[in-house]
């Protein structure tokens, strides 16, 4: 069905058996190193095709994230001061220490991607 032409189109290195006229898949084996059988591959109809070709697609376009500042704020750890703070960011401040006893406004600016320094004892820092 569908189903099992998109699992096809999505992980076709899974070895799969699908055992009906519909579409002839075989089995695709595991060659291990210095394996000299041919690897079979799963014979593919048009719509497993065409999703296929839409998911390497997508990932050709994926997204490579822009690299973080560096100067951004809470980056290794570096405290926040906010100098010259208008009355509006005030209040904002203000009601977050009131609401969650904690300075909100500053919490929202810094990242939960930043970046933290390691404080392991060196010695411990590369264990395996």
């Amino acid at each position: 069905d569908g189903q099992q032409a998109q699992a096809l189109a999505i992980e076709p290195q899974v070895p799969i058996h699908v055992d009906n006229d519909k579409h002839n898949v075989i089995e695709d084996t595991v060659r291990e190193e210095g394996d000299e059988r041919p690897n079979k591959r799963p014979k593919m109809n048009k719509k497993s095709q065409i999703l296929r070709e839409k998911k390497e697609e997508l990932e050709r376009a994926a997204v490579i994230p822009a690299p973080k500042d560096a100067s951004s704020y809470g980056e290794m750890g570096k405290p926040v001061v906010l100098t010259n703070i208008s009355t509006d960011i005030q209040r904002k401040i203000d009601k977050g220490w009131e609401s969650n006893a904690f300075n909100q406004y500053i919490s929202d600016l810094i990242s939960l991607e930043r970046k933290l320094p390691d404080v392991r004892d060196p010695q411990y820092v590369y264990i395996c």
